[in-house]
This record gives structure tokens, sequence and C-alpha cells, in this order.
């Protein structure tokens, strides 16, 4: 199984792909690897310092090869899906993940070296495949029947998931990746692991992709969360934990439940989590008794207007006052911003922004758009984007919502990223003590100056840091731990509730 790129760092959203490790492909090779008799590797090449011709020949002789393919990382995880088929065409190749799973037809149509595509929730799709189950029998696949796109019936999704888990020691060593990028320079030198409790999400925003979940959250045990954390203290030192959960704070009394079993195991433990505006304080509260240092959310919006129209659910007065309780309680407020929504007004992102300076850590991000979001099916309707536009290699890898390809968008791309970016040197510049807090003296000063320098030159220095960054992140990752894994054993990585069959 395969996280199918190689570094070629264009922009930010592309170089998130190498932030964490795979833990979607985690979840899959752990359950094929428990529930049957196959070899499972899961590679991840830049992190491990692998070329294409090393996962190449990783490939050649394997019988069922996975990639996980997302927006933004379509045409490399396509373009090498191609490559794989070439040495090995007798091998069955894979598509998985929230692009596929919008346009599988279409990749199958215009594709066919792709072999099947699951879609939705993989554990029991995979093994089917693994098991050599009849394509028309297995639920929730496409594939390609008599030379057509075939779509099977949606795999109902499975109500408890205590039993779907990462085993950590399939995955690329801990070291390899980067640490909490987003917290405070103290939480950045605790040894990191990543982890996801929960799938899904109730709401319905109208530029997120989530339908792949149904519209639905699951969460396993709070007894199940503790004991895969003990397992990451335990054993592989884990100082810091990273939940990239969607909404962890949905069930209250889900929460109430996993800090009470922290406090009975007496499990010291710093994480982070992704809330919403509108969770209580004393939910805050009982999180940070037990070491949560910081707290995500998507507030994306300073406008009321835009917040509706987005049906983000809260007010901006609302954002106001979980922010100001986050600080009382001393939690890291991260919290990311969306602009060139349809329909801003400069106004509009002037609420956004005064907004944003009064979080801790904030990102901007200029409106980009993924298939199968209620957004994009708007543009749609109207005749202003058609599904071909993902499969055009002339057009931008990430397609954005401004005037360079839609007339109505109220910001051209440059423009756009330009507002987003100064955004950062503003506050760096108007508060230096929060980069001093996050990066530490000697960083902080280094991007004070760099804020100085760059502002003049419209963002040229911070662009072309990207491709400095990539040279440096590749010697960093070449330097002999690109091959290194766990060596603890499989038994030893099981939770305790999980039993191998």
């Amino acid at each position: 199984m395969l996280n199918p790129y190689f570094g070629r760092v264009k922009n930010r959203s592309e170089e998130a792909a190498t932030n964490a490790p795979p833990l979607g492909l985690g979840h899959l090779g752990t359950y094929v690897r428990d529930h049957s008799d196959c070899q499972v590797e899961i590679v991840d090449p830049v992190p491990q310092g692998l070329s294409e011709e090393d996962v190449l020949e990783k490939a050649r002789d394997a019988d069922i090869v996975g990639l996980g393919c997302f927006t933004d990382t379509r045409f490399t995880c396509l373009d090498f899906g191609r490559k794989i088929k070439e040495i090995n065409p007798g091998c069955t190749l894979i598509l998985g993940g929230p692009f596929v799973y919008f346009l599988d037809s279409l990749v199958l149509e215009r594709y066919p070296f792709v072999d099947v595509i699951v879609r939705g929730e993989g554990e029991y799709t995979a093994m089917d495949i693994v098991k050599g189950k009849s394509l028309d029998e297995i639920e929730g696949i496409a594939y390609r029947g008599d030379g057509r796109p075939v779509r099977t019936p949606d795999r109902p999704l499975e109500k408890d998931i205590d039993d779907f888990y990462v085993d950590y020691g399939l995955l690329p060593d801990f070291s390899l990746y980067r640490s909490e990028i987003e917290g405070d320079f103290n939480t950045k030198q605790l040894r990191t692991a990543s982890m996801i409790l929960s799938r899904g999400c109730p709401f319905r925003c109208t530029y997120c992709a989530n339908d792949h979940w149904q519209r639905t959250w699951r969460i396993i045990s709070p007894e199940a969360a503790v004991s895969r954390i003990c397992i990451l203290k335990e054993e592989h030192g884990i100082e810091f934990i990273r939940f990239f959960d969607d909404l962890f704070t949905l069930r209250e009394d889900w929460v109430r439940r996993f800090c009470e079993i922290l406090r009975q195991r007496n499990v010291e433990i710093k994480f982070r989590v992704l809330s919403r505006v509108g969770t209580k304080p004393d939910v805050l509260r009982s999180l940070k008794e037990v070491g949560c240092t910081g707290v995500g959310l998507g507030i994306e919006s300073g406008s009321d207007k835009m917040l509706a129209k987005i049906r983000k659910g809260f007010t901006s007065q609302q954002a106001e006052e979980m922010i100001a309780t986050c600080k009382e309680l001393g939690l890291w407020t991260v919290c990311s911003f969306i602009i060139s929504l349809p329909g801003e007004t400069s106004e509009d992102r002037k609420k956004t922004l005064e907004l944003a300076y009064n979080t801790d850590f904030f990102v901007v991000n200029v409106l980009h758009l993924h298939p199968g979001t209620p957004l994009y099916n708007e543009l749609k309707a109207k005749g202003q984007v058609q599904d071909e536009v993902w499969f055009d290699k002339d057009m931008p890898t990430t397609i954005h919502y401004c005037k360079d390809h839609f007339q109505d968008a109220p910001l051209w791309l440059k423009e756009a990223q330009w507002i987003s970016l100064r955004a950062r040197y503003a506050e760096i510049l108007a508060n230096p003590r929060k980069k001093f807090k996050q990066y530490g003296l000697i960083m902080g000063c280094v991007w004070i100056i760099f804020a100085l320098i760059d502002i003049p030159l419209r963002g040229r220095l911070y662009k072309c840091s990207f491709g400095f960054r990539k040279i440096y992140r590749r010697l960093l990752w070449r330097g002999g731990k690109g091959e290194q894994a766990h060596s603890v054993s499989r038994k030893k990585q099981l939770p305790e509730h999980v039993q191998v069959q």
C-alpha cells in the first residue's frame, strides 16, 4: 500500500502530503494483515527517502498494489499507477480515497490500468478483494466490467469501529515525520505521533468533501482510545499526540469518559484535538486537565454573512467567545480561515483577518475546490465547471475559486495568495512574541527578518523557499533514517481489546 507522493513541492497543499504518516493506509494494512495470510507493506516515499525507482522495484512482484488518491496529488497517483502496471501488468491495482470516490467512473474510463476503486470504508472491502471474491459480489467498489465502469451497491458503514486500528509497526518511524508544526516551541520538542479515533463529520460545510463518510460520525470506545495511547507512550516513548479526527469533541459524554479513564490510569500525555465553535467550556477544561495543550478550529470566516453562506452553523461572536475561552484555559488555538469565498467582499475579508489575529496560530487558505462538495456541485449546476477539469493537466493541480478560472470570484489567485501571506507577515511584525513562543528566539528572529525582506518582494522569497525546503527535507530523510522501521512485534502492538483471527 502506497502514498504515491514523491516530494515535488509546489504549494502548501501538496506539502501536507508528507506532514504525517498515512493513517488511512495504516488502518487498511493492519486489518488485512490481521485477517489474512498476506504480507503487507506500507510505503511513504518521501519520509523514507525512496525514489520512484525504489518504489517500483518494491511493486515489481506484488500481487496487489493499493494507492491513496487525493485531489491535490491525483496526477502523481495516476501517473505512478500507470508505471506500476507497466512493470507488473499482472498485479491488481486498487485506488481509494475521496477523489476517486466521487469520480470513480471517469477514472476507470480514462485510466484503463486501474483495476478497482474502493468507495467508502475500506477494511472489509479490501479483505473481500484479497480473498479473491468475485468483483460483482463485493459491495463498495467500482471496476471495469465488459469494458465499461460498473459500480456495486455502497457498503454500509460499520457502526462499531473498535476493531479498526493502526499497527504503527507497519508505518515508517515516527522520527521521519514533522513534529507538531502548528504548536508552540515546547510542544515541537516532544516525540510526536498522529492518531485518528473517529470517522466522519455530520455537518455540511459547503467546501468540505466529506460525503465518502456519508455525513456520519463514529468513534471508538474511550477505553480503546486510552489503551492505544498507552501503547504509543509505553512502547514508543510518545510524548505528544496530534489527533486528526475532524471533530474530536462532538459527544460530550464520550470526552468526559475519555478524560476520566486517562486520570484513572494515570496516563501522562500531551495532545491536541480538533474541535468546533460552540464546544462547552467545561468540556475543554476537562481536556486541558488531562494533557490537552491545543485546540484546532475551522472557523473559516469572520463575517456572519459568509459563515451562513458556507453553512458553518455558528456566528463570528461565538467564534470570538470560543477563542477567548481557550485562551483563559491556556489552550493554544490553531485556526483555519478561507478567503475568496463566493460573494465575499473586502469588508468580509477584513473581518476574517481581524478575527484571525486573535488566535495563537492561523492559516488563511485561498478557497480551492474538491469534487463532490456542495459548493462544487453548485458551480457545476451553473455550468461554471465540469468534472473533466480534474483530468486536464493544463489546469493547476489545485483549482482555486479565483478569477483566473471563475469570473464571478472575488479575487485573482496571485492577489488572494498575497493577502494570505501578508496576513501572516502582519501578525509577525505586530506581535513578534507569538513567533518567539512558537519557534523559539532564534527561529522567531529569522521569521521577523524574513517577513521584513519579503513584504517589499510581495511573497517572492516565500515562493522560492519551497524549493529550499524540499532540498533540506530530502537531505534530512536521506541521512540514514529513511529505511528505519519499528521492531516491535505484532502481538505487542495490538490494543488490549483486539483479537487476531
